[in-house]
């Protein structure tokens, strides 16, 4: 069981509207191995490269790892149960897990008219809105 939990919700409106729920739960050392072993036994992550939306001179999409590292966080993209057709920059659930501080976030991001994503790490921070809550 998580000793803290927190639940931030990030909405941006630009022209449109980007919205970012996130709950962030610290564990005890011991709890904190538990809840990882648990979310490793009992979901899928992405492991190769996805489309980031942006096209490089020849037309051909760019592809970015479905990993990112923001300090000591550790961000993994949940393999989504209705298959590869996938734009993580338009709706994905994220998962970040931090050793040092025994962190746990879970991310659900919607935002069905952004149109890319250059760096997970960037989207994380600026789309999610990461950097406000984790500093």
């Amino acid at each position: 069981m998580a000793s803290s939990t927190e639940f931030h919700t990030f909405i941006d409106f630009w022209i449109f509207e980007s919205r970012a729920y996130t709950l962030l739960c610290t564990y005890n050392e011991e709890e904190y191995e538990k809840a990882i072993w648990f979310m490793e036994d009992r979901y899928r992550f992405r492991t190769e490269p996805i489309g980031t939306g942006c096209f490089d001179d020849k037309h051909l999409e760019t592809k970015i790892e479905p990993y990112a590292m923001i300090g000591v966080d550790c961000f993994r993209i949940f393999y989504p149960e209705d298959g590869d057709d996938f734009t993580f920059y338009k709706e994905c659930l994220l998962f970040m897990k931090n050793d040092v501080e025994h962190k746990v976030a879970y991310i659900v991001f919607s935002d069905l008219d952004l149109d890319m994503a250059e760096s997970l790490a960037e989207f994380i921070n600026e789309s999610c809105g990461w950097k406000y809550i984790h500093k």
